[in-house]
């Protein structure tokens, strides 16, 4: 597998165009964009709490991760947005992209939707949250990775090297989510390993230092990172496969195990679930079939789909969507020890559901794999003296 990644480095980055530069910014950025998020939504009626998670770990490489808590009975009716394009420019880089809109009741469960850690409210009331077990945060941890495995590492790394243009910021982000994966699966075994802990702690280092170092220096250091990020990406997912096996999450019965093909699909690209995985055939695999196709297509071990079954288990927009995706040559029975699962796939609906009917456009949802809403924003929706009053108090919030 070295070998494979060595040849292609050294192929595509030649091609490569390195954009998005991390700018140099401070911590008073942060509170100035922290500042004027919480200007804009606490304006908002329906709006009843604001919380973040997360921390700034090196300013001008972390971004900002934002909670905006509405009332359950919350309808679009005054005009809010919820993209990003109209805040400022600073606060636009240091949010990067949209955040994130939950019920007040679906806020009390909200370990099932995102990696909460650092969560603290910033503005409005409190929020009760309800509190798993240790069992049942191993659960949740493993169902949160599992699809981080299918929509985020290894693509967002491999990805933008096969397609020849890397977002530095972005690349950077992505290949330091890794440690969320690592802390998920000492969890779930209860075991460090010391390989992984010496990347983190490297690869944190290097992060720290980016904006005193040159950019040819940042550049070599970058490739040699990503070089050990794919790397340690397949053997986490190696790692996190036998974990599953080991405490017996799933266990299914095929009608022919020797001819099975699962696959599911996000948008255009597709991931295919192979009952013999290898980390090297599965890495060499993704990168002939996208020099043959130009489409990304990634494989990972089959007890990665068994919970994609089971969300398909009960009758509502999620599990339809699911279904849609996921294809399959055999029948598939598959018993689960994992009893959140149906719960999750239920508060999934109830969160695509709460925000279709309130006409929060598809750039707000996220996390659900992939699914994406039909609502679209069209600036006839907006009160025109609503918004031209925000641009004003916006001008004015920017100058002072």
């Amino acid at each position: 597998m070295e070998e494979i990644i060595d040849k292609l480095l050294g192929s595509r980055l030649k091609k490569t165009q390195f954009l998005f530069l991390p700018e140099e910014k401070s911590n008073l950025d942060y509170e100035k964009a922290q500042d004027e998020f919480i200007d804009y939504y606490s304006r908002v009626g329906g709006v009843c709490s604001i919380y973040k998670y997360g921390k700034v770990s090196v300013c001008g490489l972390s971004d900002m991760d934002f909670i905006v808590v509405l009332d359950d009975n919350y309808r679009h009716r005054y005009g809010v947005r919820y993209d990003i394009n109209y805040f400022s420019p600073l606060t636009q880089y240091l949010l990067i992209h949209p955040q994130l809109f939950i019920s007040k009741s679906l806020m009390k469960n909200i370990v099932f939707f995102v990696d909460t850690s650092n969560l603290q409210k910033i503005w409005g009331e409190e929020i009760i949250f309800e509190q798993p077990t240790e069992q049942e945060l191993k659960a949740i941890a493993i169902l949160l990775q599992i699809d981080g495995f299918i929509l985020s590492l290894p693509k967002l790394v491999l990805k933008p090297l096969l397609e020849e243009k890397i977002n530095l910021r972005a690349m950077i982000a992505n290949i330091n989510r890794i440690k969320y994966a690592i802390g998920r699966l000492e969890r779930i075994t209860n075991k460090k390993n010391e390989i992984y802990s010496i990347f983190v702690e490297d690869f944190s280092l290097f992060r720290n230092s980016w904006l005193r170092n040159s950019k040819d220096e940042n550049l070599k250091l970058l490739i040699i990172y990503l070089k050990k990020a794919i790397k340690i990406i397949y053997s986490l997912i190696k790692d996190f496969s036998e974990a599953l096996d080991k405490e017996n999450y799933y266990s299914s019965v095929f009608k022919n195990p020797s001819r099975l093909n699962i696959g599911f699909k996000v948008a255009e690209d597709v991931t295919y679930f192979e009952k013999d995985w290898d980390a090297s055939g599965s890495f060499n695999s993704t990168i002939n079939l996208f020099f043959q196709s130009r489409r990304y297509m990634q494989f990972l071990p089959l007890n990665f789909s068994y919970h994609l079954f089971q969300y398909t288990k009960i009758n509502n927009k999620f599990a339809n969507y699911i279904k849609e995706r996921l294809f399959l040559n055999q029948d598939l029975d598959i018993k689960s020890n994992n009893q959140l699962e149906i719960k999750k796939a239920e508060l999934i609906n109830k969160h695509i559901e709460f925000l279709e009917n309130g006409r929060i456009d598809g750039n707000a949802i996220f996390c659900h794999l992939g699914y994406r809403s039909n609502i679209k924003r069209f600036p006839g929706e907006y009160r025109y003296s609503n918004y031209k009053r925000w641009i004003e108090r916006r001008l004015n919030f920017i100058k002072s």
